[in-house]
């Protein structure tokens, strides 16, 4: 692989993971714990229950 590649790569390695951490922080900050694994079925499920909070209030 040519260099250009390799760092294309690096850069987005390290702008997901800054995301995936960020995401992470505000999980624990809103859940209290840190999920095994975070995907869109949790996600969803997540989106759900905000959705149901907000027609009760």
């Amino acid at each position: 692989m040519d260099q250009e590649t390799i760092s294309f790569a690096e850069e987005q390695y390290l702008y997901y993971t800054k995301r995936a951490k960020v995401l992470e922080g505000i999980l624990i900050d809103r859940m209290g714990y840190k999920p095994k694994t975070i995907n869109d079925k949790l996600l969803l499920s997540i989106d759900q229950k905000i959705k149901e909070y907000e027609k009760k209030a």
